[in-house]
């Protein structure tokens, strides 16, 4: 029995990260054909289950989309809310920052003419 620090992954569970990873570094884009079920069983050495449960998992999630007939593919990926959050959060930030340049800048201007340069 496996010690409690050896944990590995299951096998579908290292499939769709591996396909996820695939995703989210933009080796399999928007529209892309994933490998067939049978290309993945192949590949890693699982039965069928294994695929099937490592594919549903990237379904629940969103990433991609069975075909009847054609297959899986990646689906287009709309911004979460947290990242639309997180993005207005920074435009925020960024206009801060912009006005405090701004002030700085006047601030060391007046301190330029109050020394005579």
């Amino acid at each position: 029995m496996a010690g409690s620090g050896s944990r590995i992954p299951a096998k579908y569970r290292q499939i769709a990260d591996r396909l996820r990873a695939d995703i989210a570094e933009g080796r399999l884009k928007p529209g892309d054909q994933l490998p067939s079920q049978q290309d993945l069983v192949d590949e890693y050495g699982v039965v069928m289950a294994t695929v099937v449960r490592a594919l549903d998992e990237l379904r629940r999630e969103g990433l991609v989309e069975t075909r009847h007939g054609l297959g899986t593919f990646v689906r287009k990926q709309e911004p979460s809310a947290e990242y639309l959050a997180v993005m207005g959060q920074l435009d925020d930030l960024t206009e801060q920052v912009r006005r405090l340049r701004e002030k700085v800048e006047r601030i060391e201007a007046q301190q330029g003419r109050q020394r005579g340069e």
